[in-house]
């Protein structure tokens, strides 16, 4: 019998690569309220050096992430910083290096 195939959503493949490479990375960032955007996955953080939102958003042409650190005040997100061109392998030292050192 053959198993119906879903497609899996880019916030879901995102969440897999960031827990296949970052999972214990992710424990002391205190990551929680996951967000799936048809672009990207939002969650918020609780690291040392940044306490708020990231937001990685997938860069179909470049087949890359933009990874942005931001707060939300007064309904308005407020980047604080971003990084563009992060491989996948690379997706959870470079959020580390935005949170947590």
């Amino acid at each position: 019998m053959n198993k119906l195939q879903v497609k899996p959503t880019v916030a879901q493949v995102i969440l897999q690569q960031l827990r296949a490479t970052a999972s214990r990375k992710m424990l002391c960032w205190g990551v929680h309220d996951f967000i799936g955007m048809p672009s990207g996955l939002r969650f918020r953080v609780s690291g040392l050096k940044h306490k708020g939102h990231v937001s990685v958003i997938y860069e179909q042409g470049s087949d890359t992430y933009k990874v942005q650190i931001a707060k939300i005040r007064k309904h308005e997100w407020i980047v604080k910083q971003e990084v563009t061109d992060v491989y996948c392998d690379t997706l959870g030292d470079v959020i580390d290096g935005l949170v947590e050192q």
